[in-house]
């Protein structure tokens, strides 16, 4: 009789730890199923705005019709990963500095000093279709060589805090991708006369060709329409080739043709015709 409730008793207590095997999988695999947070990944889920000369970065530009180079220091950084299902999002921090340098025999001279710093979510069904939604801020500012070198008399009062929407799809037909969308600006501090609210911005990324299993050539573009300058745009054209290596990072190199409208603030209203060749670094 106490053979069989030992017996009993040891049956009840493997059942007990089956079941709880059980239970701690069902918990385990349900958790997973529902959601997954990654904080700091490696990558962020949408790509560069790639011939935007002020996408966040780090990039050197040479001038080729003037002994000038343009630079930006800076990066995105992914914040948080969000997985659930087929649902996939993240939350970008970035914040670069760009600066125009004017060199001559023995020194540079820093003309502007650009500050963006903007925050984003993206969100993705299907990894070919992104919608994106941020908040930022850029301020544009002269330095004293510039004051001396364009013979102003002094700087003018440029700033912009914005909401940000986009969309990006990435398209077969096209071997890469577009986009696009536009900037609300709730602060807008440049003396135009008005009070400008909208900055709306289309561009593609196309024709990615493997060279070699490590180059790969692409044509972008970008353009932007300003209120400030009555919806005048901002051209920008680019060709060039991806290096890329183990590291989840790429390098670029490409030329560029730059028209239209100065990216400068403090040079809002001016027109410009730039070529250039230049290194960056999507981070």
């Amino acid at each position: 009789m106490r053979k069989e409730k030992r017996n009993s008793s040891t049956t009840r207590k493997r059942l007990l730890i089956h079941l709880l095997q059980v239970l701690l999988f069902s918990i385990a695999f349900t958790q997973e199923k529902k959601s997954v947070y990654t904080f700091f990944p490696f990558q962020r889920l949408m790509p560069q705005f790639t011939a935007n000369c002020t996408d966040h970065g780090f990039s050197v530009s040479k001038f080729l019709n003037k002994d000038h180079f343009w630079v930006g220091f800076g990066r995105s950084i992914p914040l948080v990963y969000y997985r659930k299902d087929n649902l996939l999002a993240d939350v970008v921090g970035a914040g670069t500095v760009f600066t125009q340098l004017d060199h001559k025999p023995g020194s540079f001279r820093v003309i502007n000093t650009d500050f963006y710093v903007d925050l984003y979510v993206t969100i993705t069904w299907d990894s070919s279709t992104f919608f994106q939604i941020g908040a930022g801020h850029t301020s544009h500012h002269l330095n004293d060589d510039a004051l001396e070198i364009l013979g102003f008399q002094h700087s003018i009062n440029y700033v912009r805090d914005y909401y940000r929407v986009f969309v990006l799809k990435r398209m077969d037909i096209f071997k890469g991708y577009i986009y696009g969308g536009f900037f609300y600006h709730h602060t807008f501090k440049v003396p135009s006369g008005k009070t400008p609210l909208w900055l709306f911005e289309v561009g593609a990324d196309v024709v990615h060709t493997h060279i070699t299993p490590a180059l790969m050539g692409y044509m972008a573009f970008d353009i932007k329409f300003r209120d400030e300058v009555n919806f005048g745009s901002t051209q920008s054209y680019q060709a060039g080739v991806r290096i890329s290596s183990a590291s989840p990072y790429i390098c670029r190199i490409a030329l560029t043709h730059r028209t239209g409208y100065d990216e400068r603030g403090q040079l809002y209203n001016t027109k410009v015709t730039i070529q250039s060749l230049g290194v960056y670094f999507d981070f």
